[in-house]
């Protein structure tokens, strides 16, 4: 398992975390104030507190099915054997909440407790790290923790600790952290439409899925709507270079089908993570970040 920096994983985990909860709730139009266009809505059910073995991530039935053999499983597996003594939430690149999300995921389809205990030691040692850290890392680690609590059924394994897990949860998602621009987890999202703001809209989704809190559900997904292309929905980013937009007058996170440019089709392209691999040209410059 290797935690990965770039928009797509975070497309990953919000396409599964949102889209994958789709149900009823039309949403009210922000930032822009005219009517929704016509089309695809993102749709989502009455939401209550989350902790129910790993129902915010994949149902229990469905992880039940999966296999406990092959290389998918010995890579999970690998992840959960290592250390996660000393996480810390401020460090960009640490591992520690991916290694805690895999031990939550053999928990949850094997049964072995131990897995269950090195989690909640884990989290207990992750509250608290965030203290300076820079907004990316805090979006970028947070959301593992998250999904690990539930997976785990920390409610049920460890009241106390769920308790304080959710004060903490409610009040980090407002805390302004430290950056080139500082944000928190929740204004990161609404206003950087690159893989910046989508990590801190993965972990928004969580923590909203977490505490069972339908409003804040449903504003995010109402940011990742217009996102995705619906500026109706929302238009409240910050752009960098329009160079690799389809339509620079009226910038969004992924250019729609059918996008060309000088000819060439530049659909699908994350427009405000290409640019920085500089101006339009072609073929494209690899970015990392895409």
């Amino acid at each position: 398992m290797k935690k990965i920096p770039a928009t797509g994983g975070l497309l990953v985990l919000a396409g599964l975390l949102l889209l994958g909860t789709a149900t009823i709730v039309s949403s009210t139009p922000k930032t822009v104030a005219a009517a929704p266009t016509a089309g695809y809505k993102i749709l989502l059910p009455l939401v209550k507190a989350s902790g129910g073995a790993g129902q915010m991530w994949i149902s229990s039935a469905t992880l039940a099915s999966l296999p406990t053999s092959g290389t998918a499983w010995n890579n999970l597996w690998d992840a959960a054997q290592q250390n996660t003594n000393s996480p810390d939430i401020s460090d960009l690149s640490d591992m520690t909440d991916v290694y805690v999300l895999a031990k939550a995921l053999v928990y949850a389809r094997t049964g072995q407790s131990q897995y269950r205990t090195e989690v909640i030691t884990a989290i207990t040692a992750a509250m608290g790290t965030e203290s300076g850290a820079d907004i990316l890392a805090v979006a970028r680690n947070l959301q593992a923790y998250v999904i690990a609590a539930d997976l785990i059924n920390l409610p049920a394994a460890n009241p106390v600790l769920n308790t304080t897990f959710r004060q903490w949860l409610a009040t980090i998602r407002t805390v302004v952290f430290s950056g080139t621009t500082p944000h928190s987890i929740i204004s990161c999202h609404e206003v950087r439409p690159n893989n910046f703001g989508t990590h801190c809209g993965a972990s928004r989704i969580a923590i909203a899925l977490y505490l069972g809190d339908p409003a804040e559900l449903q504003d995010a997904a109402t940011v990742f709507q217009g996102w995705l292309g619906d500026r109706n929905a929302y238009a409240g980013f910050n752009y960098g270079d329009l160079d690799w937009q389809c339509n620079p007058s009226a910038p969004v996170g992924i250019n729609p089908a059918g996008c060309t440019r000088n000819g060439y089709s530049i659909d699908g392209v994350l427009p405000d993570d290409q640019r920085r691999s500089g101006g339009f040209t072609w073929p494209p410059p690899q970015e990392n970040y895409v």
